[in-house]
């Protein structure tokens, strides 16, 4: 079984007036998996809310997050 640790997630891009009133904007979380430093790309409205949309989907796929 595959494992994923140290989650961390931050906006892609700068916040501006403009996307501080969009519900959702694009995200980066970062983790480690096997000691290599992953990075996947998710909207989501808050970075707590894309780790945890990253994490359900690896473990869909059966991995321990």
């Amino acid at each position: 079984m595959k494992s994923a640790t140290l989650f961390s997630a931050a906006t892609t891009n700068p916040n501006t007036p403009e996307t501080d009133m969009q519900p959702f904007v694009m995200h980066t979380v970062t983790y480690y998996v096997d000691g290599e430093l992953t990075e996947q790309q998710v909207l989501a409205s808050e970075p707590m809310h894309a780790i945890k949309k990253v994490r359900a989907k690896l473990k869909s796929k059966g991995w321990q997050a």
